[in-house]
């Protein structure tokens, strides 16, 4: 269980994969993003889909960040690089969504 991490274009097709997020890692990160009163991430469904667009991804990018301070667990770092490169690779082509699939 988890969530599936890829960039869709307008007609929700997938341009790039980034893989499989699991829910030990996922379910953390959104409950500290809602404590923060965080904007984006307090949002993900772990069992539906959630998109973002690139205006939200510079929201994204902030959240981030300060996660990253607060967990410090290498697998935690590895999702947070996942989830910046897949804004990254969004932002250079717009538009192009960041997408979240529940499973």
């Amino acid at each position: 269980m988890g969530a599936l991490l890829f960039i869709v274009n307008d007609d929700f097709e997938k341009e790039k994969d980034y893989g499989h997020i699991p829910d030990y890692i996922l379910e953390p990160i959104i409950e500290e993003a809602k404590k923060q009163s965080f904007t984006c991430l307090r949002y993900v469904l772990i069992y539906e889909n959630t998109c973002f667009n690139s205006e939200q991804m510079e929201d994204i990018k902030k959240e981030i960040e300060i996660l990253d301070s607060i967990f410090k667990d290498r697998q935690y770092k590895t999702v947070f690089r996942k989830i910046l490169s897949a804004i990254e690779y969004a932002q250079k082509d717009p538009p192009l969504y960041l997408f979240f699939e529940g499973d």
